[in-house]
């Protein structure tokens, strides 16, 4: 048995064969804690876990009268005014990833006599009990589930569409004209629109079944499912509609094979009931509004405040007995209770209570039943609803009417039931001729024709009286609704998926498939996995009839993971590449088609902001008998989404994430975790900067080798403004932030869809215009952030699309989220997302997001909703480039690491080591590039209490000593690092971060040294007396003073000094700034921007690209200080001119020739650094004829502007052998450069 303690909560972790377990509550261990233990355990269960069911109870508790000040502490008196006299212990089955586990939690706290007692120790004992035998469908091994290769393999496949329950027709011209040859030989199979069972997925029908066809002289009737079915809830039928589809699908096929014959059978009776009636339903609903734009329920779009009162008829004839049940689901806006007053025909029958919305709703929806005593054919319903505010709205929802009726044949065809749970009894149908046949429909999949007999107008029949079940009484010679032709589905084959680590779903228009198909092979490429990109159409045709359904998506997975014999052979991945609707038959959102967009899964819950969501979760409930308890089913898969709506967001999106992949822009910022934190309110004075100090105690004791980056609202000056205050000073350091890159961006506060605070600090519209190749995974534990479901771009949308930067992928929240809540998955979260498994191999972003949410619900943190607010937009299957190998200090100023030191202020510490592979074996062939980082002591830092409702304190690293890059050769090391005079002197610990980089750009080391004090003088000091030596241009090299440059140029300065540049600004006025005409609007502090020399600590670049300037002359210093403080300026005057064309240098071809069939790059050389740049290419033959054309638009980070070409020509065919011409130029600022012309050659060497 493994006990482990997490400040007060008690997880027990053994397995099922040690089912008695003594356990010692330490009560003591965090005295100042104010929360309530809680004792979790997790049983490991075996493979057969299904077979049984578990319970748990606690023995031998030994117990302790609980103090008054405890009691307090606990507020025990006001959340727990009663207890039970013993532990209430609850246990519920999880699986996660083929792995089953009993979580087992309780209070260790009772109440006997009036008085509180804690439980101090305990035995558990789990017990279990063998289970009644499934039904064999559910019991079924994948191989018995599954077909090994759809239907729709191979043959002539149409689908057709229909929308509503019945019998319907198609002639034989209808299907000659699909292309049918001989209707005789044609085939159904579908099971129509039905909205699938969200539990219970084992025991579905699997790919396609037949539909029998009753064929007559020219025709065919089919019994179809369309998208409103009932369910009989022990009382009444209610309606289930599928939200997912206004219509029902079904596939017509041609075949040598005899067709099905239409099956018959025989009944006997089991009971003396005769029927000569049945209960019928009827339904006045229409779909058109959305109350609060979330969640699945809509409206009707008439509104009440224009009309109190509204009459509905209900067209139904045949009523009998005049008993019926009436219910009702009306909505209103909830600013103030009100009545809705019902009356049928003269009968009032009832009214209903429409409350006031509570916390967290904005909405409210109510649903009443009213038994009506006088129901007569074609019932006219008047509802009338009574307010006391006239702002209160109102719309209906839904009327059914349950009733009885007289069974007979209305129009051509009558669906009726029994009302028995089960057994066969008669049935006597009034109104039937010779051509009258009866069909039991109960099963889709196993349609079929019941004898009876005609005995004048009367069929009588024996059928099954199940209350679930249907049957139709049809004229097989009436009128009936003919189908509506959706296409030829080209042949598909899912089935034949063979083990498959990621599924990428696109949207039916396949206008993703080839940036899909792209990001598959970087996976399989870079992660050795199996990748398969589906459309969702292909999914529904095998998964859901054809019909939209989301559960389509979670049966492809479950069939994939079914079939799995181990968990390393299951789907771990599901990526959908599309944007999804709340509303997803897309009612409220009319033009736009369900083919450009992939579906979502919306909670029942419609009203509440807290308690609804948009669940991607569900996709991943694979294991049997999951998907109906969401706050207690584990997900067995990572899922992500990309909300892409455009082939060119789809692209953008995609070349980011594979950039990210590749690794170029590797460096420091690869170690750097940046926390930032709302200034909170009074009702959560600090509470935000308490939960991101959280985070920075988890990184800290899991993983203490990166560096921590605050950015607290409250460290910063605010200014005040007409809407409240601001804070543009945190904005700009967002902004600097994300430009130098991080490897995660933690956020905890307020927000919404458009903005991160109150303050607003961080828009939708910054995340959008972010533009640094750097780009950080964010986690955002804040309300609304990533609602993607919703309509417009939201803050995390804006991130994730942002084809410049901005993010990675964000681990974000779709809707109202609880603080406590929050910070409990933010935690979990960040354990797992910087984890590496077992052989270091780096945890895939998705993994992670699985782990965390599996593990709070483990450890008994989180059963709410809360956690399934969280989503991932980003793939699932990446992985972020945390660092795999280590670097070890051998030898750290003058000692063997380990022995303690000094740094000293003017000191010239050597430090040397060596990098070691995750094995802790040294990596000799690591050849690349080391940033090494050297912080003063920690301090102690108030915030400045903006607020005023207090400062808080928290404890970091904040002043950076050195920040230097040298060369690691063959796995080894030695840094010079030059210390300035403003170090702290506390004589306290201090801290060095290093990161390093190899050459390929694959492999990342980091480690941490802190076994030295700062303090003291050196007594080693040379002082020069000189301050650096600066050279100052603007754009180019090739600048002097006075020229004309653009409203955007670039500074660069280069500077050396033989004791070192100081670029920490610790000490007062020691800043290294540039100021453009003595504004304060143009003053910049270059310490973070200044770049040192590889190898070399004395020199180093500065490259800015300053602020737009007006046209006309300026001027501009710069001052820098060396680190023993003295100081240079520097200066030089320009004149902008905004029209000024940009300078194009040259323009080159690498490599040169080009082997046919291989890519290039086209290198254009200009004098725009860090401006956003438009280059045109176009590749002719001698003829004059464009083979090849290209127009990028993107920030040139230097002064070769580089475009890739793939050696093809337009229609994707390799270039031939022979002489072409490529000509160019760059546009900026809207001013168009020169035209550069060259000649390169294609060669074929094979």
């Amino acid at each position: 048995m493994r006990i482990k303690n997490i400040l007060l909560l008690l997880c027990v972790l053994f397995p099922l064969s040690a089912r008695a377990q003594f356990v010692e509550v330490n009560w003591s261990s965090e005295k100042g804690d104010s929360l309530l233990p809680l004792c979790t355990s997790v049983v490991e269960l075996p493979a057969d876990y299904a077979s049984y069911s578990y319970s748990a109870h606690v023995e031998y508790p030994e117990y302790q009268r609980m103090t008054a000040e405890e009691v307090a502490r606990y507020s025990l008196a006001d959340k727990y005014a009663s207890l039970p006299v013993h532990p209430s212990v609850e246990c519920h089955v999880g699986v996660q990833a083929k792995q089953p586990q009993l979580d087992i939690f309780f209070i260790p706290v009772v109440m006997r006599g009036g008085d509180y007692y804690r439980l101090n120790s305990y035995k558990l004992v789990v017990d279990r009990t063998p289970l009644p035998q499934r039904a064999a469908r559910a019991t079924r091994s994948a191989a018995e589930r599954y077909a090994s290769n759809s239907l729709l393999a191979t043959g002539k496949w149409v689908r057709v569409s229909v929308s509503e329950n019945g019998v319907h027709k198609i002639t034989h011209n209808e299907l000659r004209k699909m292309g049918f040859k001989d209707p005789a030989k044609v085939r159904l199979y579908g099971y129509g629109g039905h909205l699938l069972p969200e539990k219970g997925l084992e025991t579905l029908v699997d790919d396609l079944c037949e539909v029998p066809l009753w064929r007559e002289d020219g025709y065919v009737l089919f019994y179809a499912n369309g998208v409103l079915s009932w369910n009989h809830d022990g009382a009444n039928y209610v309606r289930v509609q599928n939200v997912y589809s206004e219509y029902g699908c079904y596939f017509l096929t041609e075949s040598e094979e005899a067709p099905m014959e239409f099956p018959r059978e025989t009944l006997q009776a089991t009971t003396s009931q005769e029927y000569t009636t049945f209960t019928d339903y009827a339904i006045h609903e229409n779909d058109a509004k959305s109350l609060c734009s979330y969640g699945r329920e809509l409206v009707d779009d008439y509104d009440y405040s224009r009309g109190r009162s509204v009459n509905y008829k209900i067209p139904v004839t045949g009523v009998v007995e005049g008993n019926a049940s009436l219910e009702l689901s009306f909505a209103t806006n909830g600013i103030e209770q009100s009545r809705v007053a019902g009356v049928v025909g003269d009968e009032n029958v009832g009214t209903l209570l429409v409350g006031r919305t509570v916390s967290g709703e904005v909405g409210k929806i109510a649903m009443g039943r009213f038994a009506v005593s006088a129901l007569a054919d074609n019932p006219v319903i008047k509802l009338s609803q009574s307010v006391t505010n006239s702002t209160v709205t109102g719309h209906l929802n839904y009327i059914t009417l349950n009733f009885k009726r007289a069974l007979a044949l209305y129009g051509s065809q009558t669906l009726f039931r029994g009302n028995l749970q089960t057994g066969n009894a008669l049935f006597k149908v009034v109104g039937a001729g010779a051509d009258t046949r009866v069909w039991d429909v109960s099963s889709a999949s196993s349609i079929k024709e019941l004898d009876g007999t005609l005995d004048g107008a009367v069929y009588s029949v024996v059928g099954p009286a199940s209350r679930n079940g249907n049957m139709v009484a049809v004229n097989i010679k009436g009128k009936f609704p003919s189908v509506r032709v959706m296409g030829e589905v080209p042949n598909q084959n899912l089935h034949a998926m063979g083990q498959t680590d990621m599924v990428i779903i696109i949207p039916s228009n396949g206008k993703f498939m080839d940036a899909a198909e792209r990001l598959a092979e970087a996976h399989r490429s870079a992660d050795g996995i199996t990748v398969e990109v589906v459309t969702a159409q292909q999914v529904y045709n095998e998964f859901s009839s054809g019909t939209p359904d989301v559960t389509a998506y979670r049966r492809l997975m479950k069939m994939l993971y079914d079939r799995a014999a181990t968990a390393d052979d299951a789907p771990k991945y599901l990526l959908l590449m599309g944007d999804a609707w709340y509303d997803n038959r897309l009612i409220t959102f009319p033009g736009r088609s369900q083919e450009n967009y992939l579906l979502c899964y919306e909670s029942v819950n419609s009203v509440d902001a807290i308690q609804s969501y948009v669940l991607e979760d569900y996709m991943g409930y694979l294991d049997d008998g999951e998907g109906s308890n969401h706050n207690r089913d584990k997900v067995d898969i990572g899922i992500g989404r990309l909300p892409v709506q455009s082939v060119g967001e789809a692209d953008g999106v995609v070349a980011k994430i594979l950039a990210y992949m590749d690794n170029k822009s590797a460096g420091a910022w690869q170690n750097v975790v940046s926390l930032l934190a709302d200034d909170g309110d009074d009702k959560m004075p600090n509470q935000h900067m308490k939960d991101a100090d959280s985070i920075a105690a988890v990184m800290e004791r899991n993983y203490p080798l990166y560096s921590i980056d605050r950015i607290f609202w409250d460290d910063f000056p605010y200014e005040p403004s007409a809407s409240g205050i601001r804070y543009p000073v945190v904005t700009q350091a967002i902004y600097d932030r994300l430009e130098k890159g991080a490897l995660v961006v933690n956020y905890s506060g307020h927000g919404g869809p458009n903005l991160l605070s109150h303050e607003m600090v961080w828009k939708a519209s910054d995340m959008a215009a972010v533009n640094s190749p750097r780009v950080p995974f964010w986690v955002t534990a804040s309300c609304d952030i990533g609602p993607f479901d919703l309509g417009d771009n939201s803050v995390a949308e804006n991130a994730i699309l942002n084809p410049n930067g901005a993010a990675i992928g964000l681990f974000t929240t779709t809707r109202t989220v609880l603080q406590s809540y929050n910070s409990v998955i933010n935690k979990a979260f960040m354990k797992e997302l910087l984890a590496s498994s077992v052989n270091g191999k780096r945890v895939a972003v998705g993994d992670a997001v699985r782990r965390a949410k599996c593990n709070v619900i483990t450890a008994g943190s989180d059963y709410s909703v809360n956690k399934l607010q969280f989503v991932l937009l980003g793939d699932p299957a990446l992985r972020l480039k945390t660092p795999e190998y280590r670097v070890v200090i051998d030898e750290f100023n003058g000692v063997r690491a380990g022995e303690s030191s000094m740094v000293s202020a003017g000191s010239l510490l050597k430090v040397s080591g060596h990098v070691t592979g995750f094995d802790g074996q040294p990596a000799s062939d690591f050849n690349g590039t080391l940033y090494s980082t050297l912080f003063d002591s920690a301090e102690d830092v108030y915030t400045r209490d903006n607020s005023g409702l207090g400062s808080y304190k928290y404890t970091a690293f904040k002043k950076t000593l050195f920040s230097g890059i040298d060369s690691i050769v063959g796995g080894r090391f030695s840094v010079m690092v030059p210390v300035p005079m403003d170090i702290s002197y506390s004589n306290e610990p201090g801290v060095m971060n290093l990161f390093a980089v190899d050459s390929s750009m694959v492999r990342l080391a980091q480690g941490r040294y802190d076994d030295f004090v700062v303090g003291g003088t050196s007594q080693d000091m040379s002082n020069d007396g000189k301050g650096p030596e600066i050279s100052l241009y603007l754009n180019t090299p090739s600048f002097v003073d006075g020229d004309e440059v653009n409203s955007t140029p670039c500074l660069w300065a280069e500077i050396y000094d033989e004791n070192g540049i100081n670029t920490i600004g610790t000490g007062i006025g020691h800043d290294m700034i540039a100021i453009v005409d003595n504004s304060p609007k143009h003053t910049y502090n270059l310490n973070n921007i200044f770049t040192p020399a590889v190898g070399d600590y004395r020199r180093g670049t500065v490259m800015l690209p300053l602020n737009e300037l007006e046209e006309g002359e300026h001027s501009l210093i710069l001052r820098a200080w060396d680190l023993y403080n003295n100081s240079t300026t520097a200066n030089l005057t320009f004149v902008v001119n905004p029209s000024l064309a940009p300078d194009f240098v040259q323009l080159r071809i690498n490599p040169s020739p080009v082997l046919y069939g291989t890519s290039a790059c086209f290198e254009l050389t200009h004098n725009r650094p860090q401006s956003e740049l438009e280059a045109r290419i176009d590749i002719f033959n001698f003829q004059g004829q464009v083979l090849w054309s290209r127009t990028s638009r993107e920030l040139a980070d230097s002064l070769v502007l580089r475009c890739e070409w793939d050696g093809t020509a337009q229609g994707g065919q390799p270039l031939p052998t022979g002489v072409y011409l490529a000509r160019a130029y760059i546009v900026s600022d809207g001013a168009e450069s020169t035209t550069r012309t060259i000649k390169f050659v294609v060669i074929n060497n094979k």
